[in-house]
């Protein structure tokens, strides 16, 4: 045996040696369902032996500014907690990798916030928070050198980091990683009171109530407002939670992205009063102009909306030249501002 190999062996008998189990870890996980790493015990967490470890590196506190770290955490901490308790939760029927031969199927949930972990996240050589890390069974002690990392471009919804989790834990069910609150009784009390006052205007008042259903007029209504709702984009702002405006390095505010793959909170405000303007000028057209009598206030009126329409499409055709600077077509972008 040459001295490479006995050197290795002997590093490997320390680390088995000062390492902690995964009955020691469990110990220090806090009633949060969390092991809490810090820098006065980082060195001594990390070194996970049987088990493997799930870390996220955040920055909660204000004064840093971390706007994802403080949106991420709360799911990040509500999952660890339903997996805690899942976990000694006998009516759960999820399995406990206490006594597994697989040292992958158990796993401890971490967090470390910077303010408590400066030297921490030093050794980490972290450059922007937040991180999520996996880190195999024996792998800790290595640190930087994590085995998987999640992607936090990629995600959309609590259910992403999850699926990613549940990736890199043989056997852990995905059902048992997600905190499902048990009904409250006061909201089903809540929900039982209002199905029964519901109940009893359809009865008193079923009349009105069904002449309102089958006019005509509520659901032209309803369905053009819906559509400009969708048109508009409000969908997009609330999966990808837009921000409202930019602004740019010389100060100035911009209410309008670029290209049609992204878009702001204001664009879409602004869109969709300009298509009810639309909407509001056609039915002043085809509803309101034939039940005039008077010639004269009927040309008054249809030069009017006519002329708020035009100066309505001149601003969606300036929009979509700015989104599409290729479009070659324009009508009146002086008059607009764009």
């Amino acid at each position: 045996m040459n001295l490479f190999s006995i050197i290795s062996y002997l590093l490997l008998s320390l680390h088995t040696v000062f390492a902690i189990s995964y009955e020691e870890a469990l110990s220090e996980v806090g009633k949060d369902g969390l092991l809490h790493i810090t820098d006065k015990n980082y060195k001594k967490l990390m070194k996970n032996n049987d088990y493997g470890l799930v870390v996220l590196l955040t920055a909660d506190d204000p004064r840093v500014g971390c706007t994802l770290c403080v949106q991420f955490t709360p799911s990040y901490k509500a999952m660890a907690q339903s997996y805690y308790n899942n976990l000694f939760d006998e009516e759960s029927l999820m399995i406990n990798p206490i006594d597994s031969k697989d040292d992958k199927s158990k796993i401890i949930f971490g967090i470390s916030d910077y303010l408590s972990a400066k030297e921490f996240f030093g050794v980490l050589q972290l450059t922007a928070v937040p991180r999520l890390f996996y880190y195999a069974p024996g792998k800790g002690p290595q640190l930087s050198q994590f085995t998987n990392e999640f992607s936090f471009l990629a995600v959309e919804n609590t259910d992403g980091f999850i699926r990613w989790i549940s990736g890199n834990v043989p056997g852990l069910d995905i059902k048992f990683l997600k905190n499902v609150q048990p009904p409250s009784k006061s909201i089903l009390l809540t929900l039982i009171i209002i199905l029964l006052s519901s109940i009893i205007v359809l009865y008193k008042f079923q009349s009105q109530i069904f002449s309102i259903v089958q006019s005509k007029k509520v659901w032209e209504f309803l369905s053009i407002g819906s559509i400009i709702l969708l048109i508009s984009g409000y969908m997009y702002n609330q999966i990808r939670n837009a921000e409202m405006y930019k602004v740019d390095k010389d100060g100035v505010i911009h209410y309008f992205a670029q290209g049609h793959n992204v878009q702001f909170g204001t664009e879409t405000q602004i869109m969709s009063i300009i298509y009810t303007t639309l909407f509001a000028g056609l039915f002043i057209i085809i509803q309101v102009l034939p039940q005039l009598k008077n010639p004269r206030n009927k040309l008054i009126l249809s030069i009017t909306a006519s002329t708020i329409m035009f100066i309505a499409y001149s601003y969606i055709i300036a929009v979509y030249k700015l989104k599409s600077p290729s479009y070659p077509f324009q009508l009146l972008r002086s008059l607009v501002g764009l």
